[in-house]
């Protein structure tokens, strides 16, 4: 039986990495159309590895340590220790900044109740105005970078769709959105919503 140990391990993981392939696939397509690229997909799976590892695979419910989690992460002990110190310290403003322009955009639209309707799916907002628009989004989320670049590259990626009255469309807008995103992936987006910084 003990022998047989070692052959089950190298099944199991690599079921695991064969339906892994397979869920990762919309998830990519998801997070490009979020404007999320693959380095900071890469820096959220090695968080998630090492928060997981400390959290529960500790022995016996000890808790474990910086080797043992290196070990069954597959990282180094310096990024490990790294991972778990910036946790400590991480802050909102932070985690903001680590996200890239056209990620603030998007959760803008989805998250501000300024570019919400009342049940809680993004506007159509036209391009330009006072108010709600695709303009006083670009200025509230996309930081120095200039909106018409930004905007191409949205609508090629395909989470921006210009109507025929000039009017923007959220990508998947007329689907709840608010509950799920493409491909039915959850995000549950609809009950946190960002309370504007520019409101009383």
């Amino acid at each position: 039986m003990r022998q047989d140990v070692p052959y089950m391990a190298s099944t199991v993981a690599q079921a695991a990495a064969n339906a892994c392939r397979l869920w990762l696939r919309p998830v990519a397509r998801w997070l490009m159309r979020s404007g999320v690229t693959w380095k900071e997909f890469a820096e959220l799976s090695r968080e998630a590895f090492v928060h997981t590892a400390f959290d529960e695979f500790g022995i016996r419910g000890r808790p474990t340590n910086v080797s043992r989690v290196a070990l069954l992460t597959g990282l180094s002990r310096r990024d490990v220790r790294r991972i778990r110190e910036d946790a400590a310290t991480v802050t909102e403003s932070t985690v903001e900044d680590s996200l890239n322009h056209a990620s603030r955009v998007l959760s803008g639209w989805h998250l501000d109740a300024d570019f919400l309707e009342p049940d809680g799916r993004p506007r159509l907002l036209p391009a330009r105005g006072e108010g709600a628009s695709l303009e006083t989004l670009l200025k509230r989320y996309a930081g120095d970078i200039p909106g018409t670049a930004l905007v191409k590259e949205l609508v090629k990626a395909g989470s921006i769709e210009r109507q025929q009255d000039g009017q923007c469309q959220c990508d998947g807008e007329g689907s709840d959105r608010s509950a799920s995103g493409p491909h039915g992936i959850s995000l549950h987006l609809g009950t946190s919503r960002l309370t504007s910084p520019h409101r009383g």
